[in-house]
């Protein structure tokens, strides 16, 4: 059962004739939504002095039940649950924000709205590295956070991916409606996010993913978010974007430091620079921020499939017991990043313990892998 409040939110929201903050303005202006609901014909000055001449005419004909519900069955064909600023599941973090969105269209487990999120972030033209630290990063928070990103290609999809591989939850912000997915070529990830995770949009479900709906869309990334962790950024990347909304929300950016020569890091290495940013090089750096405590049990242990690089690590020290990163890089034949991130994604996922010194064992739900 949809309560005035509730209503006036969805169909604002799918008129989409003002911006968030004007429908604030809007709603101020009035002693109680019903005034809004019952009342509109009277209230046309009110109407046009925050949201515009042509925003009367349209809600004369919008604010009724029968125009509800004909939006309500369309949705829900579409398995998409609107999820407004007055429900008990919308996310308390995102109300906190300048400019909430009345709405959120939602597709998949909206009960992920309640969970403890963290942005992932990054740039579209990721390099292996990007990938990589992405994984990394992923596979040592999923276990405590709900991954949230942006569904663009390179490090947004990275991120996505890594969380549903690993049975993690994730939500994904889109910059279009639901409808419409953009980039088409993740159409398929996005399904799987329905699936096993979220998809969201403050966009009715035909928008189309116009250029001014992402800076909006990255609002909502940090909004619904504890903190943000920038992976990878180019000097003039958009994820700046999603960097100052969150400082604006007073959320944590966390920022992965990247090659100084390479272009794709030039930006993540000046947010480093910049005082009120958190440099991390492991998910333990976050973890170890917000005092948790990550413990890896046999099951997950016997979950996760070992590459042949790390199945390389686990032998030598099957055969040597506490050794030091030295010995490893020799007797392993390994490249130094390919030892570097195969001993930090064991270790996450508790196969191997670093000792002082520089040495490594394996733990002992390991020896028998």
């Amino acid at each position: 059962m949809y309560g005035i409040e509730q209503k006036l939110c969805i169909i604002l929201s799918t008129l989409e004739i003002a911006t968030p903050l004007k429908y604030q303005k809007f709603f101020r202006l009035f002693d109680c939504p019903a005034e809004i609901w019952y009342e509109i014909k009277r209230n046309r000055a009110k109407v046009e002095s925050v949201l515009g001449l042509n925003a009367y005419d349209k809600l004369c004909l919008a604010l009724n039940d029968v125009y509800f519900e004909t939006l309500l069955n369309e949705y829900e064909k579409k398995q998409i649950n609107p999820v407004t600023y007055f429900d008990d599941c919308y996310p308390e973090v995102l109300r906190e924000i300048a400019d909430p969105p009345l709405t959120l269209f939602a597709k998949g487990d909206i009960s992920l709205l309640k969970e403890n999120c963290l942005g992932v972030v990054g740039t579209r033209k990721c390099t292996s590295y990007g990938k990589r630290a992405t994984d990394y990063f992923v596979s040592g928070l999923v276990n405590d956070f709900c991954i949230v990103s942006g569904l663009a290609n390179g490090i947004d999809c990275a991120a996505h991916s890594k969380a549903l591989e690993l049975k993690g939850k994730t939500i994904a912000v889109m910059g279009g409606g639901l409808d419409d997915i953009y980039p088409s070529n993740n159409k398929g990830l996005a399904e799987e996010i329905a699936q096993n995770g979220l998809l969201i949009s403050e966009f009715k479900p035909n928008a189309t993913p116009l250029p001014y709906r992402f800076p909006m869309r990255n609002r909502i990334v940090s909004g619904i978010s504890k903190g943000l962790l920038v992976v990878e950024a180019g000097e003039k990347s958009g994820v700046f974007s999603t960097v100052d909304f969150a400082a604006e929300q007073n959320r944590d950016v966390f920022v992965v430091p990247g090659e100084i020569f390479n272009f794709a890091s030039k930006g993540t290495n000046n947010l480093i620079k910049q005082s009120q940013n958190i440099m991390v090089t492991t998910p333990f750096d976050i973890k170890n921020f917000y005092s948790m405590r990550y413990t890896a049990n046999k099951e997950e242990q016997n979950f996760y499939q070992v590459s042949m690089v790390e199945q390389e690590v686990i032998n030598v020290l099957k055969t040597e017991g506490k050794t030091h990163f030295d010995v490893l890089l020799s007797k392993s034949k390994l490249s130094l990043a390919d030892l570097n991130f195969a001993l930090a994604t064991l270790e996450i996922n508790g196969f191997l313990t670093k000792l002082n010194s520089n040495n490594y064992q394996l733990n002992t739900e390991a020896e028998h892998n």
